[in-house]
């Protein structure tokens, strides 16, 4: 038995895939049990309340699961993850904050702090207009990999009354005196998701590639998932599929992962989780 705390909200997973029934609380397994007795293999889904118990849910979805594609969500982890090539191998970084910045993210920026809010330790990520701060992980013999993040809108930018949260795959620096980085990159804001391909050749540009348009509310938690299986992109946002995009035009293969605000935005991140797909 575990306990839940009966304060403050927290995010349900039940995965029923063939036999096999999974239960995980904020991430966090609690039950992996296989049916092996006539089990139940179709039908809907109910929620009930028992002993008086008052509740109040929110962001209710229901995902399929396709047979052939599910191997990491048939996979036990700590953390869903979505992708559907590939398997899940080991965890090449994570961090929760609760310990503070890790020491291995390189370079962050002064204005980027760890707080702590409702409890829960956060990193506070700040920009300024006009510019991009944040972190990264440098990491150039990283290929085949998905990042999660949970990201919370805090504040907009003043000067385009929105909200500006970049999460960067294979990223590498560019030549000594080119000021951009080879890199993709997942912009969300408060209408949706916008991804886009830099390019050393081309420095401070961007090559739309695909978007996706959803609100996305501020004040709420959000986890984005970003994976590169060779050259496929795939973006998850709360558990659903927005982005699959194929680069056919010199994609980047390798490279490390960063998190970023830009345009004077501040959001809250926590739970950053690297792990590797193969």
């Amino acid at each position: 038995d575990r306990n839940i705390n009966a304060e403050g909200w927290h995010t349900a997973q039940v995965i029923a895939i063939g036999n096999r029934l999974r239960l995980l609380i904020d991430g966090e397994q609690y039950f992996d049990y296989t049916d092996s007795e006539s089990p139940h293999l179709d039908g809907g889904v109910t929620l009930d309340l028992e002993n008086n118990v008052g509740l109040a849910i929110d962001n209710f979805r229901v995902n399929e699961i396709i047979p052939g594609e599910a191997a990491a969500a048939a996979t036990a982890t700590p953390v869903p993850t979505y992708v559907t090539e590939g398997e899940l191998g080991q965890v090449l970084f994570e961090d929760d904050f609760e310990s503070g910045l890790s020491p291995d993210w390189a370079e962050p920026h002064r204005e980027w702090e760890v707080e702590t809010v409702d409890g829960r330790a956060v990193l506070h990520g700040r920009s300024a207009a006009g510019e991009t701060w944040g972190i990264w992980l440098a990491h150039a013999g990283w290929s085949d990999y998905t990042l999660q993040t949970d990201f919370y809108f805090l504040k907009p930018g003043p000067s385009t009354a929105d909200y500006h949260v970049h999460v960067v795959l294979r990223t590498s620096a560019c030549p000594r005196g080119v000021e951009w980085m080879n890199q993709y990159a997942v912009n969300i804001s408060s209408g949706g998701i916008y991804l886009g391909k830099g390019d050393c050749d081309r420095p401070g540009e961007w090559t739309p590639l695909a978007d996706f348009e959803t609100p996305v509310e501020p004040e709420t938690w959000h986890a984005v998932e970003f994976s590169a299986v060779g050259n496929r992109l795939q973006v998850f946002l709360d558990g659903a599929q927005v982005i699959d995009y194929l680069d056919e035009d010199s994609p980047f293969l390798t490279g490390g992962t960063a998190i970023s605000t830009s345009e004077g935005s501040e959001t809250y991140f926590d739970n950053v989780r690297v792990t590797e797909i193969i």
